[in-house]
Formats: structure tokens, sequence, C-alpha cells
């Protein structure tokens, strides 16, 4: 059962952080940016989501580091692929 619910909550911290990336103003990947308007808020419900499933399934203090650890991995993640991304699309002007 914890399992399942450690898998959710990362799951979901992952998802917040993607969403938390879109309404930043930072976001380079073109697909994300449609989240600029309501990114920052869905981001924080998901990450609370992502929190109590992550209480609930391995107790506050496994839950906390589980859900951090998830989400920082994922938002340092998202800027690398975006750079990557800048890199290997060709250049837009004539130059």
């Amino acid at each position: 059962m914890s399992t399942g619910l450690s898998i959710a909550a990362c799951l979901l911290a992952c998802a917040s952080a993607v969403a938390c990336y879109g309404g930043s103003g930072h976001c380079r990947l073109p697909r994300l940016r449609a989240l600029h308007r309501h990114g920052g808020r869905a981001g924080l419900g998901l990450a609370g989501l992502a929190l109590a499933l992550a209480v609930v399934g391995l107790g506050a203090g496994a839950g906390l580091c589980l859900v951090l650890g998830s989400w920082m991995l994922a938002a340092m993640l998202l800027p690398w692929l975006g750079a990557i991304g800048d890199i290997a699309s060709p250049p837009r002007g004539g130059g």
C-alpha cells in the first residue's frame, strides 16, 4: 500500500515541478509555456497533494524527504532539458 502511495507522490511532485517551471518566466520549453498564467498555482496544489500522499504512506519525515527530493530532482532537470533543446534546435534567423 505505501509503495503505491510513494510512487504516486513522487509522480505528483514531478508534475508539480513541471507546472511550476512552465509558470515561470524562465521556461525554455515551448510546450510548457502555455502554463505561464496558472502554472504556479497548479504546481503548488500538486505539491500539496504529493506531500499529503507521501505523509499518509510513509510518515511525516520520510514523506517530506521523498517529496522534496523528487521535486528538486525534476526542478533541476527541466532547465537542463530546455538548454539542450535550445542547443539542438536550428538557428531561427538568417545567421
